[in-house]
């Protein structure tokens, strides 16, 4: 990855500045493109907001398996694009509910506002980013063929039982209170449980054989 920074002087070039940063950012090289706009009289401001990248974040577990780029392309594209979508929830078909994805990608200016509340809610992080864009327009991605280790699979043995229950009974369930769980949100989730019901059965059904 690149770790090279254009800096651009911009004063009065209405005419140049679009062909100029579209060059640079099309370009590869740069890691970023500052423009520093002189007090321009003309539109050269307006032709650099034109240009301007959408800044996105994106949330990744570090327990996911079989990720790949068409994951992570399949996630950032629809907000890249500005086709309205401003909020992306990946995840696992009948894996994990999607309302409760780690899998995500928001407009990074609306996510720094959270930083504080996000570090408190811990376990909780994701009921409350639900309930703070609750407005804004989200999609749900299926990804196909990504898996995660399970987080029974990370606890000792004679852990696993109150870890589990701790973090949905206790830490997920309190910070889901705290910020309330839309209709919407709800159906989405009880819409998906019976499948995901089902697919962990199986799953703890052939571990214990």
């Amino acid at each position: 990855m690149s770790t090279i920074s254009a800096i651009v002087p911009v004063y009065n070039e209405e005419k140049t500045i679009d062909h100029v940063l579209k060059t640079l950012v099309n370009s590869d090289v740069f890691y970023e493109v500052i423009c520093v706009n002189d007090g321009s009289t003309d539109s050269s401001a307006i032709e650099i907001k034109k240009n301007k990248k959408v800044q996105l974040v994106a949330l990744i577990d570090a327990d996911l398996s079989k990720l790949n780029t068409e994951h992570i392309k399949k996630m950032v594209e629809p907000v890249i694009n500005k086709s309205g979508v401003e909020v992306i929830i990946a995840y696992e078909d009948g894996e994990f509910l999607s309302l409760f994805s780690g899998q995500r990608v928001y407009r990074r200016t609306a996510l720094l506002t959270l930083l504080t509340e996000m570090k408190k809610s811990k376990f909780g992080v994701e009921a409350l980013l639900n309930s703070a864009f609750n407005n804004k327009t989200v999609k749900y991605i299926q990804l196909q063929g990504l898996g995660h280790i399970e987080k029974i699979q990370k606890i000792e043995s004679k852990d696993v039982m109150p870890s589990y229950l701790k973090h949905w009974f206790v830490d997920v369930l309190k910070q889901c209170l705290k910020s309330g769980v839309t209709y919407s949100q709800f159906k989405i989730a009880l819409d998906e449980m019976p499948k995901f019901i089902s697919n962990k059965s199986k799953k703890y059904k052939t571990k214990s054989k």
